[in-house]
């Protein structure tokens, strides 16, 4: 069943799929610049982790954004399972618990999941607790969006159930107005590239995982 309800902030129509009640993703300034940076920064491929806290049962925020060891090519990530583990495991206890959201980008693609993002998610989810949830995210360049949100046992929550929020330059706002120039112009400063830096050093460019 599809609703449509009038939004009264922006005077516009929008459709809420009642299917499955709905959640809604915040995104940190300062996670959104390090994902943007990696977006940028990337020709290809590359793949990240956030760390979540939930606020309310069916509302989450992302507050930082962290990059693992992996393979990357212009299409596809891979990662090295001794490598990653030692990167996971090595994580102080509170970022550990929190990791709980994996993005990539797309590149200059679409942001369709391929099937080998599915697999992904499928097993990175196939042991989920009641009590646990895993958010997932897919970019590329021109800043499209695809979401999935698993909370506990339920059946995958899919784009049109997630409502994304951003904070750029202090100002919240729904995703879809996302000010890309702006963006753009608030990437260049020393957190992002110190950022984008030390993910060069984890992101082996151009050849897959053996």
């Amino acid at each position: 069943m599809i609703e449509i309800k009038l939004d009264t902030k922006y005077k516009q129509l929008s459709l809420f799929n009642l299917l499955g009640s709905g959640i809604k993703i915040d995104i940190s300034e300062n996670a959104l610049l390090k994902m943007a940076g990696l977006i940028e920064a990337f020709g290809g491929e590359v793949g990240w982790h956030g760390t979540v806290n939930q606020t309310a049962k069916k509302a989450f925020v992302i507050d930082d954004i962290l990059i693992y060891p992996q393979d990357a090519t212009a299409a596809s990530i891979d990662t090295e399972q001794r490598p990653y583990e030692m990167w996971l495991y090595g994580q102080e206890d509170d970022i550990f618990r929190r990791i709980r959201m994996h993005g990539h980008s797309h590149a200059n693609f679409t942001v369709t999941p391929s099937c080998k993002d599915d697999r992904h998610r499928m097993g990175l989810t196939a042991q989920i607790k009641p009590e646990m949830f895993y958010l997932f995210m897919i970019w590329n360049k021109q800043y499209k969006l695809h979401n999935y949100a698993h909370i506990g046992s339920d059946v995958p929550l899919e784009p049109e159930n997630i409502k994304v929020f951003i904070t750029l330059d202090g100002k919240r706002m729904p995703f879809k107005r996302l000010p890309v120039k702006k963006l753009k112009r608030l990437l260049n400063c020393a957190m992002v590239n110190d950022f984008v830096t030390e993910a060069r050093k984890a992101v082996n460019e151009g050849r897959a995982a053996s």
